[in-house]
């Protein structure tokens, strides 16, 4: 019994101060908007549990993920558009920091997107227990989390700042990709640095864009002429896109006319010589990037 005699040892009491507040306040002090992201409200998760069978599960988990791949996707192209147009939105104080908010959690979501791409390779190649699946299957519902709060954020910028943009705006972006859209925001800012401001980009592109007009119809007519399309050679002619073969300067409507009438024939003209459409192709991206540049600066008017 000795050998426990130790737990009779009689207890120490220690009076310890205990202060009403704190002592120092802490200068350290976390803005609301630093931690807005990792506010997440409890959802419900999605299981595999009532899913039966191995294969059942990869399946559903495939199909969950193609799920996921087309919403982010909408989201990225969402994104890529506010920034494309950010100098022609309606902006107040807060809009920046919002912008920077948005930013580091698109590319949070694209961090952890590809993480995930990599985790989900495995059930591909690797024979995975159920509880293996579910670990991934947990990944992917936080994705979709992460998702929707951001999705949310987006629209409502969407909403606030960009109420007033035309629909010509959006339908020359809608059938783009997120990626396409990212490199035309890119050279559009390359262009507009090689002048004081985009007045000046502007301006230059208004008295300067005859001959790239000119040219790029006639790459496309050249298109349609080498297809093996009679309806479509019979129904468009150089005339229909242009009254000659000199233009000196185009007025805003004219630029929109004209790229209304381009967009609807690519999008008919489907059988060219890819020789000749490689060459448009060319002529065509780089008007377009003039094109966005000149609505984004009517957009900026109001």
């Amino acid at each position: 019994m000795k050998l426990f005699s130790f737990l009779k040892k009689q207890k120490e009491v220690i009076d310890i101060d205990i202060p009403e507040g704190p002592v120092h306040k802490s200068q350290n002090v976390a803005k609301d908007e630093e931690i807005y992201y990792e506010r997440v409200e409890v959802k419900e998760q999605y299981s595999l549990s009532e899913i039966k069978g191995i294969e059942g599960k990869k399946n559903k988990l495939k199909e969950r993920q193609e799920e996921f791949e087309k919403k982010v996707t909408d989201l990225y192209h969402s994104y890529s558009f506010l920034r494309l147009f950010a100098k022609a939105a309606d902006k107040d104080k807060y809009f920046n920091e919002k912008m920077i908010l948005i930013d580091k959690s698109i590319n949070r979501i694209k961090k952890q997107h590809e993480d995930y791409k990599r985790k989900s390779d495995l059930i591909k190649y690797v024979d995975l227990n159920e509880d293996e699946l579910e670990t991934i299957n947990s990944s992917l519902n936080a994705l979709f989390n992460f998702y929707d709060d951001l999705n949310k954020e987006i629209n409502k910028v969407k909403t606030k700042y960009y109420k007033h943009l035309k629909m010509t705006s959006f339908g020359i972006c809608s059938d783009k990709s997120y990626q396409e859209l990212d490199n035309i925001n890119k050279n559009i800012n390359q262009f507009i640095s090689e002048y004081k401001n985009i007045n000046d980009a502007y301006d230059f592109i208004y008295y300067n864009s005859g001959s790239l007009i000119v040219d790029t119809v006639k790459a496309l007519m050249e298109c349609i002429e080498n297809s093996n399309n009679e309806e479509l050679k019979s129904m468009y002619k150089y005339n229909y896109f242009l009254d000659s073969d000199f233009v000196v300067a185009f007025s805003f409507p004219e630029w929109v006319e004209l790229f209304t009438k381009i967009k609807y024939v690519m999008r008919t003209a489907s059988k060219v010589e890819l020789f000749d459409y490689l060459k448009f192709k060319k002529l065509y991206d780089e008007l377009e990037t003039r094109y966005i540049l000149m609505l984004i600066h009517s957009e900026m008017r109001k």
